[in-house]
């Protein structure tokens, strides 16, 4: 394949600041733009000066912080999509790769697509499966402030989406983020080296692949918050940017987490996708939660933080009240509380989530039995193993005496009763997908690959403009495309449906490719029309290099 792409030049970075200068005082009087922006893996307990100065002190003041938040899943996805589209987890049907959001389920970034807004994400791994049907239109590798400010001089209203991705393990050099971070010293002591190697090159660290000792937590924790202090500081750029393009006077600004992350509280180090062992823990759980609304809008005193407990299901409704497209949510299980501001939908009085065990790294994404779900009311919370739609194990805390979740309550503790049938009900009307992965019988006379046209090896230089795969075939059929990648640890295999006969990535950033996908080394491809089953492609081959 042949490198397109150049660099952006120093027209491209002076287009960005005439805009800057050009818009300010464009964006006045416009419909209400919107910007939810995720942090990989973003703990509330990390939300500290010595690591958030910028945030807190800079442009934390302008806004409302929620302190008792949480998320409603144990990885990306399920969450993202609560966020978007104000479905939880039990109704989406999104449990692992290669699910989504059924088509015909109505979802609040649709409803603001058909109002005119452009509901748009940039990033290039925002193409899969998972995150269709939300109504967004993926423009994958275009840079974020670029797009920002070529928006700001339009006159149609946007809602995006962007996911801030350096905080994911591996905890790459972020040793250097501060002098008080905990250095490991590995001279002579090759098992801690290997160990220190896995957290800060491996993009996942399943549970059981690591001996971790209990002398790693310190400096585990400290490459993970040098991360976190990395964020503080792009964040920083980017409100800067924010004020001078004049998009905060009409822009909401919604600053959380995906989900939290597990630094070896249960001796794991990351997430349901990452450890393959997923619980909702309260690491992995309680997140940060910042709002921002135009001046002007902002009903209570700036700087407000906020201890009620509130989580991602109730972040839809209050972007499309604060639009103007809906009213609060509705619901009569809805719980109004005193000193909520009155643009903030409440929240159920029962907080519920749910994960498949291995999130995105399901062994067999064709059949997923088993989950953990989780119920809070108060201080009380409960925990519960699923295995083929039925309650196979229950835990349960009171939170105000053990907030660290360290020593379960006794079974017979009738404070446990009320939420574990909760659960049982929220189980029973989950919705899952009835239609799972196609067959694997072998077979030929399938398309024929057109890009890449052949078995190689491909480095960055190659996909620096755009990374896809084409094929022959009829350009207006559905077609799936089987793919696996990786060996041993490092191992995924499913099906992408893709419409037509090309299925972009978008441009990948090279921190991206050198992360997340050369660790997987290779990876393989075959494709067939969705109509014609066993009549694949043959598999094509590709190594992935810097």
């Amino acid at each position: 394949m042949s490198r397109s792409w150049i660099s952006p030049s120093v027209a491209a970075l002076g287009f960005v600041l005439i805009a800057i200068l050009a818009v300010h005082d464009l964006v006045r009087d416009r419909p209400l733009n919107v910007i939810v922006l995720t942090v990989e893996s973003w703990r509330e307990d990390s939300v500290l000066h010595e690591n958030l100065p910028h945030l807190l002190l800079e442009s934390g003041p302008h806004g409302v912080r929620f302190t008792n938040h949480r998320t409603v899943s144990a990885w990306t996805a399920p969450n993202v999509i609560a966020l978007l589209s104000g479905l939880s987890p039990f109704d989406q049907g999104a449990h692992t790769r290669g699910d989504s959001v059924p088509a015909e389920l109505d979802t609040i970034t649709e409803e603001f697509a058909r109002n005119g807004w452009l509901v748009a994400g940039l990033q290039s791994f925002m193409t899969i499966d998972l995150f269709k049907n939300l109504g967004l239109a993926l423009e994958p590798g275009v840079e974020l402030k670029h797009w920002l400010a070529s928006r700001a001089r339009d006159r149609r209203p946007f809602y995006l989406w962007y996911h801030y991705l350096g905080t994911h393990l591996p905890y790459q050099q972020h040793f250097s983020a501060g002098d008080d971070l905990v250095k490991p010293a590995v001279d002579g002591n090759p098992d801690l080296a290997a160990r220190v190697t896995a957290v800060t090159t491996q993009p996942v660290v399943p549970e059981g692949s690591i001996d971790f000792s209990d002398g790693d937590r310190p400096w585990v924790e400290s490459a993970y918050i040098g991360g976190v202090r990395d964020f503080d500081e792009w964040f920083a750029e980017f409100w800067r940017f924010f004020n001078r393009t004049g998009l905060r006077e009409n822009t909401i600004l919604v600053v959380t987490a995906d989900h939290g992350e597990e630094l070896l509280e249960r001796g794991n180090v990351g997430h349901a996708s990452t450890t393959r062992a997923a619980h909702l823990h309260e690491e992995i759980v309680r997140v940060p939660l910042f709002v921002w609304l135009p001046p002007g809008m902002l009903d209570i005193p700036r700087g407000t933080v906020f201890t009620h407990p509130t989580d991602h299901n109730m972040i839809a409704p209050m972007l499309a009240k604060l639009a103007g497209l809906r009213g609060n949510g509705g619901g009569d299980t809805k719980e109004v509380r005193d000193g909520f501001p009155a643009w903030l939908p409440p929240t159920k009085r029962i907080w519920t989530a749910i994960t498949s065990v291995a999130g995105f790294s399901e062994p067999d994404p064709g059949e997923v039995t088993k989950f953990v779900a989780a119920a809070r009311d108060g201080d009380m919370k409960v925990q519960v193993q699923i295995g083929d739609g039925r309650i196979v194990g229950v835990e349960a805390w009171d939170l105000d005496a053990d907030p660290d979740e360290l020593s379960p309550l006794a079974g017979d503790d009738p404070r446990v009763a009320p939420l574990r049938r909760h659960l049982e009900d929220e189980v029973a009307s989950m919705r899952v997908r009835t239609v799972r992965n196609s067959d694997d019988a072998g077979g030929t006379g399938g398309p024929r690959w057109v890009h890449p046209g052949a078995d190689g090896q491909i480095r960055y230089a190659d996909i620096a403009d755009t990374a896809y795969l084409a094929w022959t075939g009829d350009a207006g059929a559905t077609h799936i495309v089987a793919y696996e990648a990786g060996t041993g640890l490092l191992t995924l295999d499913g099906e992408i449906e893709v419409e037509g006969t090309r299925y972009d990535f978008g441009r990948i950033e090279e921190s991206y490719w050198s992360t997340w996908i050369v660790p997987y080394g290779k990876a393989r491809f075959r494709v067939r029309r969705a109509d014609a089953e066993g009549r694949w492609s043959d598999w094509m081959e590709l190594e992935f290099a810097r």
